[in-house]
């Protein structure tokens, strides 16, 4: 059952995806249209989970669940893979990379890819102040807190003035 996403509590659990590419409004709007169907019915055990989700930056799917009325197991966890699967065939998007990490560098969503990480910190194109995307939060806390934080205060911090 879908709820507004700012009613989650600060234990729900949550699962954010990042697109590979930043998403157009069109896109968001058939998206949030899909994602409210699977929501509504979104299923634990034949158990409706309390769920939300949102965009963010046009980048971001933040999904949330409310463990507190019923808790999510593997095989509904496998339902919402599933799906977020099925609309990347949709769409022609990636959202199960894990490979890009996400920064905020003048207001701009950049993404790069890990394996060229201590390049970019190197040439400066990264700082410690600019913002990166923590997509590994758990908790409706740790996203309002941790999502999104200067890259000096992240596990990145130990490649800056090497």
């Amino acid at each position: 059952m879908f709820v507004d996403f700012d009613t989650l509590p600060a234990d729900a659990k949550i699962w954010v995806y990042q697109a590979d590419r930043c998403l157009n409004d069109t896109e968001l709007e058939s998206l949030g249209s899909r994602f409210r169907i699977f929501s509504d019915s979104w299923d634990s055990h034949g158990k409706n989970l309390r769920n939300s989700f949102r965009f963010f930056h046009n980048y971001f799917i933040v999904i949330g669940v409310d463990e507190n009325y019923t808790t999510a197991s593997g095989c509904s966890i496998d339902k919402s893979v599933d799906f977020i699967r099925k609309t990347e065939q949709e769409f022609m998007v990636n959202f199960l990379d894990r490979s890009r990490i996400a920064f905020e560098i003048d207001n701009v969503i950049q993404q790069y890819s890990f394996n060229n990480l201590k390049m970019y910190i190197n040439n400066q194109t990264i700082r410690p102040e600019n913002l990166m995307f923590n997509n590994t939060v758990a908790t409706m806390d740790e996203f309002r807190k941790k999502w999104k934080i200067p890259a000096g205060e992240t596990w990145i911090s130990k490649y800056f003035n090497k």
